[in-house]
């Protein structure tokens, strides 16, 4: 049984909010799946042991870890064969981000913001309680209003179906600033990733390393992130810690980690690409064949 996470445990109060009932029947199928099981793979030490083993008291022997490849985007924007390849490129991306934009939360805004080189501030993820969203705004919102930067904010939820971002974002005046944009390709995605600044996570818990880091390296973005244990388990560069983490649980840490990779961007990600260099040695064959040693070995046992 693969289990990445038990997040509904991690946040109740705020599942039960957006999800009422459903969720804790979810949460109540995840756990008989969990009590049943023999075998277990999960995707950080993290979820393995203050999970699997603290909380729900399985032997550490039946629970494997195996670690995520890397997310590289760049063949979704690349163009070849042209003199000019990074320009062409770029010309993509813009085209691209026109198009993500027709998807925006605020589209009478969004259908005239027709600046492909227009500065913005990405985040990829749906909304959901441990995505940190509130404290992200916040700093955002404070960062906008005094000046200190004069980027949009884009993210990829769906505002309508979490009323807390929806509601901040009205009471802030913060619509034209902060764009939703729901529902996007591949492509579109990796297009968002290449032309943003700079790419921020500020997730309270994931069950790996979240894909922002190597998704936006890999088009030579770099990123800020929430300083949680997946992220330290696989980013262990002191100097690459020191520079991309902030502390999760206080906005005015993430304003000035924001601010500071804005204004640092060069050297965050000359920092950054030389640990990616290192993430990408690692590719997903690696993590299927990891995958069928942990099948063979239960077959093993079994026989």
């Amino acid at each position: 049984m693969c289990v990445p996470d038990v997040v509904l445990s991690d946040f109740p109060i705020g599942f039960s909010e957006v999800g009422g009932e459903r969720f804790l029947q979810v949460y109540e199928r995840v756990e008989a799946a969990i009590h049943g099981g023999q075998h277990f793979v999960t995707y950080s030490k993290n979820v393995k042991w203050e999970t699997l083993v603290e909380r729900y008291a399985l032997r550490p022997s039946l629970v494997s870890v195996v670690h995520h490849a890397p997310n590289d985007l760049s063949s979704n924007v690349a163009v070849k064969g042209l003199s000019d390849e990074a320009a062409s490129s770029k010309n993509y991306c813009m085209i691209l981000f026109q198009r993500a934009l027709k998807k925006s939360s605020n589209p009478s805004y969004s259908s005239a913001f027709l600046n492909g080189d227009a500065q913005f501030i990405f985040y990829a993820s749906q909304f959901r309680p441990n995505k940190n969203m509130i404290s992200l705004l916040r700093a955002y919102e404070y960062l906008l209003r005094n000046d200190f930067i004069r980027h949009k904010l884009i993210l990829t939820g769906h505002a309508a179906g979490f009323p807390l971002v929806r509601e901040f974002i009205r009471e802030n005046h913060l619509e034209n600033d902060v764009l939703c944009i729901h529902g996007l390709t591949v492509q579109e995605l990796a297009a968002c990733y290449k032309l943003a600044d700079l790419a921020v996570n500020p997730s309270l818990s994931e069950g790996g390393c979240p894909f922002t880091f190597t998704e936006a390296l890999s088009v030579a973005t770099p990123v800020v992130m929430a300083r949680i244990p997946v992220t330290e388990e696989v980013l262990v560069d002191e100097t690459l810690q020191q520079m991309t983490f902030f502390n999760p649980y206080d906005w005015r840490d993430i304003a000035s980690r924001i601010q500071w990779g804005i204004l640092n961007r060069d050297e965050l990600l000359a920092v950054q690409l030389k640990t990616y260099a290192l993430l990408s040695r690692r590719n997903w064959t690696d993590v299927v064949n990891e995958h069928i040693d942990i099948l063979d070995t239960i077959s093993r046992d079994i026989n």
